[in-house]
């Protein structure tokens, strides 16, 4: 899903982008708030902090310069993550219904796994359709 970007925050997207591909690597917090026209680090930061929360970048905690931009297979691997993730679930709900199913069809357990199966179908079919 894509978020709406404030005018600073594309600002920031457009100036990071442009940086890589002209230098090869990525700004410092400071030259994004340059970028911005904000008069402190901590707002230039901010700006970054915002852009990685709404997915138009990664970057790694504690190494500076490591900004990379989100592209499109970036989204698209993580998305299939999250299917094979939710499949896996799905897996392991059908297994343990079917553990409890053979000990005792109606108990508790079984009820509950039941449940469990139906709700992780239904987020994989919603993943899926989407």
């Amino acid at each position: 899903m894509k978020y709406t970007l404030t005018p600073k925050q594309l600002a920031a997207y457009n100036g990071i982008r442009g940086y890589i591909k002209d230098k090869g690597y990525a700004p410092s917090v400071s030259e994004i708030a340059k970028m911005i026209g904000a008069k402190y680090n901590a707002s230039g930061k901010r700006v970054v902090d915002e852009l990685e929360t709404k997915g138009y970048i990664t970057r790694l905690a504690g190494k500076a310069r490591s900004i990379t931009i989100v592209t499109d297979d970036h989204k698209e691997i993580k998305r299939l993550r999250e299917i094979r993730d939710a499949a896996n679930t799905f897996v392991r709900n059908q297994n343990l219904l079917r553990k409890y199913y053979a000990d005792d069809q109606k108990g508790p357990d079984t009820l509950a796994a039941s449940a469990k199966v139906a709700e992780s179908f239904l987020k994989l079919q919603r993943m899926v359709s989407d």
